[in-house]
């Protein structure tokens, strides 16, 4: 790669990383904030108090894991599958013992905990991105910093606005159109200038 290729390659990369988040987050809110209510409304408020946490430590999962599908496709896309085959074989290795101790002592919720251990070798991978692409590991941790607080700082905010709406189904609809806008309002503000867009 030449320096300007290099740059561009940076530049795309960081844009797919705050987009993969944005999109999960989205997802993450939508699952904390209404995902038991869902749950109640689609099986039993049994299930859904038996469930909900389980959902919840997913979700949370899936947040940290939808992170790794950019840099994941980075290294493949290099030529480096070794790499990917090593992480990949590493987590699910500490994802068996993980699973098989938390599973004993923590039920289902312990099942779904040790998911966190297929992101083992999470660190390896933005190693490589560091080295080879120029995204620093710190940077990483900052934008999973932002974007989950912003998560938070959402799902709070909805939970105070889900206490005056006594219907379960507009509860979830309007948090879906909350949690849509604000999605599509943070992706304009991301290609601003790919859409002409002045903030």
């Amino acid at each position: 790669f030449s320096l300007d290729e290099k740059d561009l390659l940076l530049g795309l990369y960081k844009r797919s990383v705050i987009v993969m988040f944005l999109i999960s987050m989205a997802i993450n809110v939508m699952l904390m904030s209404v995902g038991g209510l869902f749950l109640e409304m689609w099986i039993s408020a049994d299930f859904s108090s038996k469930s909900t946490l389980t959902l919840q430590i997913i979700a949370l999962y899936f947040f940290f894991q939808s992170s790794i599908v950019v840099p994941y496709w980075a290294i493949q896309g290099s030529g480096n599958a070794k790499i990917t085959a090593f992480c990949s074989t590493l987590g699910t290795i500490i994802y068996m013992a993980g699973i098989y101790f938390l599973t004993q002592h923590y039920a289902y919720n312990g099942a779904a905990a040790s998911l966190f251990f297929l992101l083992t070798p999470l660190p390896i991978f933005y190693m490589w991105i560091q080295n080879n692409i120029g995204h620093k590991f710190i940077e990483y941790l900052a934008v999973a910093a932002f974007v989950g607080s912003l998560g938070v700082l959402i799902i709070i905010l909805l939970d105070k606005l889900n206490i005056l709406i006594s219907n379960g189904y507009l509860v979830i609809v309007i948090d879906g159109i909350i949690v849509s806008s604000l999605t599509v309002v943070f992706l304009a503000y991301i290609f601003r200038d790919k859409l002409n867009l002045r903030f």
